[in-house]
């Protein structure tokens, strides 16, 4: 089992840097990701890469809200990611039970040491929003939600609106849809891959990021799921087609907020 776990550890960071050398910037992940294995492993992926042409996002998990413990959990990535700073640090969700006050006295802290360059949250709505927004001395740069073609209760909410308004960007995690997404739209999207000659998955990831201020996350386990996603990036949805979307697909995840 030792020996399968470490030719797996070596295939994902192989996976990482066959991404950093196709061009691949941004990689996001989580202290809580493997209890933060995943870190260590984009640590050694990025050994031998300039580190001023990466960025790199991290979060730090709900229960590490304190302020002791988000400056602690800061210390803890950069450790295993080996790097001395980082380009984004994110709650990775709202915690109600600690002050955002207490919170963000920390991760105002991070930014002026200049261990952190830029500071956001994870799945926040409007009223969370504006709350943090009250203590937080730089900007909120980004709300990082689940957000896709059918899974809309952010749009629904005004989180989208609100966002946008206020000048935070939108990052979209599981934006190609996932299981919830109702079979009646696998049949819209496929209808659309045919005409479009691309997969219904790319269908779903190029309508996320043709919405104002959204960008799309995207796994990329395989090098032909690489392969897609950048290709993503080369053209775009019809107008018609993007509203079609927009208007006719079948609303079928309910997110959690719990």
């Amino acid at each position: 089992h030792e020996r399968d776990s470490q030719n797996d550890d070596n295939g994902q960071i192989q996976s990482i840097r066959k991404a950093l050398n196709a061009g691949i910037k941004h990689i996001d992940t989580a202290e809580s990701y493997a209890a933060g294995h995943a870190e260590t492993l984009i640590g050694k992926a990025i050994v031998g890469f300039d580190r001023k042409k990466l960025f790199l996002t991290t979060k730090v998990s709900r229960r590490h809200h304190h302020y002791k413990d988000v400056l602690e959990s800061a210390q803890a990535s950069l450790a295993r990611l080996g790097t001395s700073y980082l380009d984004l640090y994110l709650l990775h969700a709202p915690n109600s039970e600690i002050s955002f006050r207490e919170t963000f006295q920390a991760m105002n802290e991070l930014v002026e040491k200049k261990i952190v360059r830029f500071i956001g949250v994870s799945n926040f709505t409007v009223a969370q929003l504006e709350q943090v927004r009250q203590y937080s001395q730089h900007p909120i740069v980004c709300n990082q939600i689940h957000y896709s073609v059918s899974a809309r209760d952010y749009e629904q909410d005004g989180t989208i609106e609100y966002c946008r308004d206020q000048g935070i960007l939108v990052i979209a995690y599981r934006a190609m849809g996932d299981a919830g997404t109702p079979a009646a739209g696998w049949s819209i999207l496929e209808e659309m891959a045919n005409k479009y000659k691309k997969t219904a998955k790319q269908i779903a990831l190029r309508w996320v990021i043709q919405q104002p201020n959204v960008v799309g996350l995207a796994k990329m386990i395989q090098p032909r799921h690489l392969q897609e996603n950048l290709d993503v990036l080369t053209w775009e949805l019809a107008s018609e087609d993007l509203e079609r979307l927009t208007q006719d697909f079948p609303i079928g995840v309910t997110i959690n907020r719990s």
